[in-house]
C-alpha cells in the first residue's frame, strides 16, 4: 500500500500544480455562479429551474471531458515521456501504478465537482433567501423546485392489445379492398396502430370525465399531495397553443365499504374551472385524505374547453402525484453522488483505452465509445420499426447496450430542477448496471493489457 499511496500522491500533486487544473477551477466556479447570478429577482420564479438545470449540466459536461482527458493523460504521460521504465524497474506492480493513477484522477475530479456544486448550491440559496422575490413566488419555488418529492405514476393502459386490435382491423380492411399486403405493410400498420392507441388514450373529449388510478401511495399522509401535468389543446404537435379550462376531481374515500371495496366521493380541487395555458406544466394541491387506506388514489379530469376542442395528456406529461420526502440540500447531495458515478465511469473508460493506445488515439476512442452508447440508447428507445433494417438496428442497439455505457442513464439534473426525488434505488441501479457491469469490465481489461504491455516498445521514440 505504501507504493500505491506514493504514486497516488505524486500523480495528484502533478495535476493540482498544473495550469490546466487552475484554469478549470476558475472556469467551473464562473460557470456555476454566472447563470444563477444573472437572473433578476422578478424572474426568479420562472428561471431558477433553468439556472439549476443548465449550471449542473454544464459542470457535468466539463468534468466528464476532464475525466476522460486526465484518465488518458495519467496512463500515457509516463510512457510518452519515456519515464515509465524508471518506475517499473522498482518492485512496484504495474496494476498498482494503473489503479493508483485511476484513483488520483477520480480524486481530482471529485474535488472539482464538490467545489462547483457547492458554488451552485450556495449561489441559488443566496439568491433565493436575499432576493426581492414576491411572497407567492417564493412559496411556489419552495414547494416546486427547492424540495425532493417522490413521484407516483398512474396505472397505464394496455397499449399492446389495443394497438393489436386496431392493426388487425386495418389489415382486414386492406385485404377486403383487394390490396396486396406484404411484411412491410404489416409493420406499417403496427406502427400506425400503436400511435392511434396512444393518441386515443391521451385524448380528453369535451365534458367527458377521464380517470386515473394511483396505487401504493403512503396511507396516513399528513401533508397535501402535489398534482403535476401538462395538457395540449387540439394536438400535441399543434404549435398554436392557447388557454383552456379544466377541472380536476379527487376521490375522497368514505368510511363505509361497499362489496369489499372502498367507495369514493369525487370533489373538485378548485371552486371554479381552472384556466391554464396549453403546453405548459401546471401543479395543484391534492388533500391528503384523498388516499384510501389501501394506498389508492383516484383522480378525474373534465375538459371544459370554451371551444369544445379536445385536450391531450400524454403519459410522459402526467398526471403525476408528488409527495415531499426531503429538502433541497439532501436531494442536491444525491445528484452529486450520481455525478460522481458518471465521473468515475468516464475515468475508467479513459484509463482503459489509454492502456494500449497513444494519448490522442485513446481520447478519440473514448469519445467514440460514448457516442456509440448515446446513439444506441436513442435507437433502442424507438417503439416503431418502419422496415426490417430499422428492426435489425433496434436489436443491434440493444446488444451494444449490454457492453457500452449510455450517458443518458446518469442524468439526474432534470429530476432535481423539477423538484423530484433522486431515489437511492435508482442510484443503486446506476452503480450496478452501468459502473460495475459495463465500465468496470472494460477497466479490468485495460488493467490486464497494461500489465502485459511491452513497455520497451511503448516508450520508444
Amino acid at each position: 500500500m505504501q507504493s500505491f499511496f506514493a504514486i497516488f500522491r505524486i500523480a495528484s500533486r502533478q495535476m493540482i500544480r498544473s495550469r490546466f487544473f487552475r484554469v478549470l477551477v476558475v472556469l467551473l466556479v464562473l460557470w456555476s455562479c454566472a447563470i444563477p447570478a444573472l437572473i433578476a429577482d422578478r424572474e426568479m420564479g420562472d428561471f431558477l429551474r433553468i439556472a439549476l438545470l443548465y449550471s449542473t449540466a454544464g459542470v457535468n459536461l466539463f468534468l466528464g471531458c476532464n475525466a476522460i482527458w486526465l484518465g488518458c493523460f495519467a496512463i500515457d504521460a509516463d510512457m510518452e515521456s519515456a519515464q515509465l521504465h524508471l518506475v517499473v524497474v522498482k518492485p512496484i506492480s504495474r496494476l498498482t501504478v494503473y489503479f493508483a493513477k485511476f484513483c488520483a484522477v477520480a480524486w481530482i475530479n471529485l474535488l472539482l465537482l464538490v467545489i462547483a456544486f457547492l458554488a451552485i448550491f450556495g449561489m441559488i440559496n443566496f439568491r433565493f433567501r436575499h432576493g426581492e422575490i414576491p411572497a407567492e413566488t417564493r412559496e411556489r419555488i419552495q414547494n416546486e423546485v427547492l424540495v425532493g418529492r417522490r413521484v407516483y405514476l398512474p396505472d397505464q393502459g394496455d397499449y399492446e392489445n389495443a394497438s393489436r386490435r386496431i392493426a388487425d382491423a386495418m389489415l382486414a380492411d386492406a385485404k377486403a379492398s383487394g390490396e396486396n399486403v406484404n411484411l412491410n405493410d404489416e409493420v406499417y400498420f403496427a406502427r400506425e396502430a400503436k400511435k392511434k392507441a396512444m393518441a386515443k388514450d391521451a385524448e380528453m373529449r369535451f365534458n367527458i370525465p377521464k380517470e386515473w388510478r394511483f396505487k401504493n401511495l403512503p396511507a396516513g399522509q399528513l401533508t397535501p399531495l402535489v398534482l403535476r401535468y401538462r395538457v395540449f389543446v387540439k394536438g400535441v404537435t399543434d404549435a398554436r397553443q392557447r388557454t383552456t379550462k379544466l377541472v380536476w376531481l379527487a376521490g375522497i374515500p368514505r368510511n363505509e365499504v361497499a362489496g369489499g371495496k372502498t367507495a369514493f366521493d369525487f370533489l373538485p380541487l378548485s371552486s371554479a374551472p381552472e384556466q391554464l395555458m396549453g403546453g405548459t406544466f401546471t401543479e395543484r394541491l391534492i388533500p391528503a385524505d384523498a388516499i384510501a387506506p389501501d394506498g389508492t388514489l383516484i383522480l378525474r379530469a373534465v375538459n371544459l374547453d370554451p371551444d369544445k376542442a379536445p385536450l391531450f395528456l400524454q403519459p410522459t406529461d402526467g398526471p403525476k402525484v408528488l409527495i415531499p420526502v426531503c429538502g433541497f440540500a439532501r436531494n442536491f447531495l444525491r445528484m452529486t453522488l450520481v455525478s460522481f458515478l458518471l465521473i468515475l465511469t468516464l475515468d475508467a473508460i479513459g484509463c482503459a483505452f489509454a492502456s494500449f493506445l497513444s494519448l490522442a488515439t485513446a481520447v478519440f476512442c473514448s469519445f467514440g465509445y460514448l457516442l456509440l452508447g448515446i446513439l444506441s440508447q436513442h435507437w433502442a428507445m424507438q417503439r416503431t420499426y418502419p422496415d426490417l433494417i430499422s428492426r435489425f438496428g433496434y436489436y443491434l442497439a440493444k446488444g451494444v447496450l449490454f457492453f457500452v455505457v449510455p450517458l443518458q442513464n446518469f442524468d439526474a439534473t432534470d429530476l432535481v430542477s423539477d423538484g423530484e426525488l433522486v431515489e437511492f434505488a435508482w442510484i443503486g441501479t446506476i452503480f450496478l448496471f452501468n459502473v460495475l457491469l459495463r465500465a468496470m469490465p472494460l477497466f479490468a481489461i485495460g488493467a490486464i493489457i497494461y500489465r502485459n504491455r511491452e513497455l520497451a516498445t511503448a516508450v520508444k521514440r
